[in-house]
């Protein structure tokens, strides 16, 4: 019976250091552009994490039984300037350092012998560096120009990758409003993505011309409802070959206060994708989400399914290159790329606060694998999950145990990671 396991440890810290030291008044110009570059906004993110995958797979398989151990630092430095009459800048480096031997598979340390961690030792990369422009007569209206962290939603289709040491990012131009009351606009041109490889490796950093447009609006004590449109022409990269794509959708997700202490929950989305740009194949597959849950004092019982379409042509189903993959499908990662017959993916989960315990939470997910064409059994998944934030000391300061089980009685080779 094959399986995978993977027991993860993380350490994570966000400390904003703000300079407070009081500014001059002066309506001298280059004092006031000094004053907005030395009272800027340092900040400093460090996340320690210890990964273990354990294999059992079928003599044959693609994937050797063995186990891997990946144990990685993050550290990401920062700094904000003060606004100069709505205009700021920020930078951040990124580097993602090994602890210890490397005894993972990175996907590019060339150690095949052993499962894969995509967390990449050694690499060292400018996260980034934009310039904001928010100006005092456009309240809640914001430029942003450089390469830039963008999440979208739950990050389904656009995310930052936060799970990973490398963060996703994209060199892109975004304007955002939210000054029509309960509307949120948002627009993004996107002409580079840096991925969570190193940008020397394959498919690391890849031109792309792409256009993000979202649209939400708040229905007052009933939920937001979402429609948007994600135009993606990729270079047609050995990673990115036919995965130019336009997606539409909609989504619609809110709650309802039952009594005092019960809440119920609901979402809905569906989206259609189909081939854009120099995309070689014919692609024409739909995606549909649906949750309803029940919440108790924070504590959140949900049922729900999603469905990702394929023809079971190579390469032809439902494609999400630029999500946050992890938080979808499992924390085990083996469905980071839709099978070409399709996925569908039925989970219950329950989670929440424990209120013994201040900052103490949990949750436990469980997940049921099948093909959306055909009539395959991919498997079942136990996601497991405790968190404790230090708010005594600091809320950003978080300890936090992942565990996830993968087993199916039939071995399948899904489709390559994207």
């Amino acid at each position: 019976m094959p399986s995978v396991s993977r027991l993860t440890l993380s350490l994570a810290a966000l400390a904003p250091l703000v300079g407070s030291a009081g500014a001059a008044t002066t309506a001298d110009t280059l004092s006031e552009i000094r004053e907005s570059l030395i009272y800027g906004k340092p900040t400093v993110y460090v996340r320690y994490r210890m990964e273990d995958v354990s294999q059992d797979t079928p003599t044959g398989a693609l994937i050797p039984n063995t186990d891997a151990h990946a144990s990685t630092m993050r550290l990401a430095l920062g700094y904000g300037t003060k606004p100069y009459k709505g205009l700021s800048g920020y930078a951040q480096y990124e580097g993602v350092f090994g602890v210890g031997n490397e005894m993972y598979n990175s996907g590019n340390n060339g150690l095949t012998r052993y499962p894969v961690v995509t967390d990449h030792a050694e690499n060292h990369e400018i996260q980034q560096a934009f310039a904001l422009y928010a100006p005092a007569y456009a309240p809640r209206t914001a430029l942003k120009v450089g390469r830039q962290d963008i999440a979208l939603d739950n990050q389904r289709f656009i995310g930052t990758v936060a799970w990973r040491q490398d963060w996703q990012s994209f060199d892109a131009v975004t304007a955002t409003s939210s000054y029509i009351r309960n509307l949120t606009l948002h627009y993004s041109y996107l002409d580079r993505v840096h991925r969570i490889v190193p940008e020397d490796a394959v498919g690391g950093e890849v031109e792309m011309d792409g256009h993000l447009l979202n649209i939400a609006y708040k229905l007052p004590d009933i939920g937001t409802i979402t429609g948007y449109a994600y135009l993606l022409d990729f270079d047609r990269t050995a990673t990115f070959v036919n995965q130019s794509s336009a997606t539409y959708g909609a989504r619609f997700i809110g709650s309802r206060k039952l009594s005092a202490d019960w809440v119920g929950l609901y979402l809905a989305e569906a989206a259609k994708q189909q081939d854009y740009a120099e995309n070689s194949l014919d692609l024409d597959n739909n995606y549909f989400a649906g949750e309803l849950g029940i919440a108790w004092k924070g504590i959140a019982l949900k049922a729900g399914g999603e469905v990702l379409e394929g023809s079971g042509q190579a390469g032809n189903r439902f494609m999400t290159p630029l999500a946050t993959l992890h938080a979808f499908n499992g924390w085990a990662d083996l469905f980071l790329n839709t099978p070409n017959e399709g996925l569908r993916d039925l989970y219950v989960s329950l989670g929440g606060p424990i209120a013994q315990v201040d900052g103490l939470r949990f949750a436990a997910i469980y997940h049921d694998y099948t093909s959306d064409n055909g009539d395959i059994h991919f498997g079942d998944e136990l996601n497991l999950l405790l968190e404790y934030a230090v708010k005594k000391f600091d809320p950003n300061l978080v300890f936090g145990v992942k565990y996830a089980a993968y087993t199916c009685l039939l071995y399948t080779s899904p489709s390559p990671r994207d």
